[in-house]
């Protein structure tokens, strides 16, 4: 196996690339970071999950890279168990399952979940030159042949398909807020799409959230991750939206210069998203 260090220029003109910049020219130096050959990306894990009834769902992922998340699935009106504080300012999934579940242990799987983060972020950057086997499927193959076949909804309740209630609920910068309030945070929503698209540095505390609001014909969402030492982009996670639910993502953790990167469609036209990170 041969390595190499990679310099700091390298992690900044991956970070540039990954959020459309151009002109990047790398300089080998001393930053922490190895090139090794024939290495595999990590494919994401699902660690835990918990069925709370009625549609509503948490799972627990190692994400790899140092990272890890959280996806919330839930119906219009249900209240989130992981409400917006915790979801920016815990650091860890077993933190997130305290605060979800506090009157029992933590799961081994989940603490070996944290720790295989913490020991991640704790070595050289690797550099990889091959995907995951397994990639997650697109978006485009969620929800589309049920489109085919269930026509979309007209607006029942006569308030936009539910665009203002998700923005009351998700879209406004008063919903958040960072832990000790040492950061800032930002936000930013949009509602009624056929597309969204939203991206957050790899190191920080980012909550996103996504809502179908037609009532006959799902969503669909992808979550991808790209930047220095990466291939190409490299699939988190992805699945069906369903109509009038919505799928919460909070990821924490990582190299500051890579970038997640999520999607939503919405075959009706009724897609809405939100997210919220924090920054220093």
């Amino acid at each position: 196996m041969n390595t190499m260090r990679i310099g700091m220029n390298a992690r900044i003109c991956g970070l540039v690339l990954a959020l459309g910049g151009a002109g990047c020219s790398a300089a080998v130096g001393d930053d922490p970071a190895v090139q090794e050959e024939g290495v595999g990306v990590e494919s994401s894990r699902l660690v835990h999950s918990i069925d709370v009834g009625d549609g509503h769902t948490l799972e627990f992922y190692d994400f790899g890279e140092g990272q890890v998340g959280i996806k919330e699935e839930y119906a219009m009106g249900d209240k989130p168990l992981l409400d917006d504080a915790v979801a920016l300012e815990a650091s860890t999934l077993a933190d997130l399952y305290r605060h979800v579940s506090p009157q029992t242990l933590v799961p081994a799987a989940i603490v070996a979940a944290d720790a295989h983060a913490a020991d991640t972020l704790s070595k050289p950057q690797k550099v990889y030159e091959t995907l995951p086997e397994r990639a997650a499927p697109a978006e485009e193959e969620v929800g589309t042949v049920q489109s085919a076949v269930v026509s979309c909804s007209p607006d029942h309740f006569n308030d936009n398909w539910s665009a203002q209630w998700f923005i009351d609920n998700f879209g406004s910068l008063w919903n958040y807020s960072c832990a000790g309030n040492t950061g800032f945070v930002m936000v930013n929503s949009a509602t009624n799409r056929t597309k969204t698209d939203y991206y957050a540095g790899g190191s920080y505390s980012w909550l996103w959230r996504a809502f179908e609001g037609d009532f006959n014909v799902a969503g669909s969402f992808s979550i991808f991750r790209n930047g220095f030492g990466l291939p190409a982009n490299v699939p988190l996670a992805s699945g069906a939206i369903p109509p009038r639910k919505v799928v919460a993502w909070t990821i924490k953790g990582g190299w500051s210069n890579q970038v997640n990167h999520a999607t939503s469609r919405s075959g009706c036209g009724h897609a809405g998203a939100a997210q919220a990170w924090c920054g220093f």
